[in-house]
């Protein structure tokens, strides 16, 4: 009979640090997704808001899912009002078409799930491309996890090898 081959202790130490990161960074999006839903019923300048959908849109490119529109939906709450329809997509449109504000916050709540989605695993999280929706959270009152804080340094220091190398020879001094 077949088992897998036991570990060594640095193998499972690894292994540990890998799972506690997950959990970390799972229990960071719960966080997060509190507080988008808190956000995206609140005023915020409509500059703002533009300035972050465009941000978002133009970094997304046209990758548009129904669980994009369908995550933009249940942020803002409107599942409840018209349970008829099932498409989440006519939905926010319809919601969109009320008004200003409505179309605001339908852009603002797309560009969050969208956002939401560069994150959504913990194995494949794009954090620099998460970058600009994480600083519009945290200028909104959001605090990034030591988890989430990690996971940006990291993406930074990945994207720019020259602060990188600079960290690594302010770390040995």
């Amino acid at each position: 009979m077949w088992s897998a081959p036991e570990l060594s202790e640095e193998a499972r130490a690894e292994r540990e640090a890998q799972q506690a990161r997950r959990e970390a960074l799972l229990a960071a999006s719960e966080a997060r997704r509190a507080h988008l839903r808190r956000l995206a019923s609140q005023r915020i300048a409509k500059g703002e808001v533009l300035q972050h959908v465009v941000q978002v849109f133009v970094s997304a490119g046209t990758t548009l899912e129904w669980e994009d529109y369908e995550a933009a939906w249940h942020l803002l709450g409107i599942e409840e009002e018209n349970t008829e329809d099932p498409d989440p997509h006519l939905l926010l449109a319809a919601y969109a078409a009320r008004g200003v504000d409505q179309a605001a916050r339908t852009g603002l709540a797309l560009a969050f799930a969208l956002s939401e989605g560069f994150l959504a695993s913990t194995w494949s999280a794009d954090w620099g491309q998460a970058r600009a929706h994480l600083g519009f959270l945290e200028r909104h009152g959001y605090v990034l996890s030591e988890a989430e804080r990690h996971e940006l340094d990291e993406a930074g220091a990945e994207q720019d090898p020259e602060t990188a190398e600079a960290a690594e020879l302010e770390a040995g001094e």
